[in-house]
């Protein structure tokens, strides 16, 4: 999703278009997933994790739980 240029609107846009082209929104959903998890730089990973649930609280709930990670590690 561009995290390591801040680009999350246009990763967020490309996975889109991929939707529109019938790509399976689990494997869209994973690959965010696996961006998250990956995601070295704490706060970048905060940053990818609120900027999905402010597009879409409901779709990217799960990713309340690495928020919560992050807030033990503190």
């Amino acid at each position: 999703m561009g995290c390591s240029r801040h680009q999350y609107s246009d990763g967020y846009y490309w996975f889109q278009e991929a939707i529109k082209r019938e790509a399976d929104p689990r494997d869209i959903d994973s690959e965010i997933k696996r961006v998250v998890k990956n995601a070295k730089d704490e706060n970048k990973r905060r940053q990818v994790i609120t900027y999905l649930l402010n597009k879409d609280p409901q779709r990217y709930g799960r990713a309340k739980s690495y928020m919560k990670n992050l807030k033990n590690k503190i």
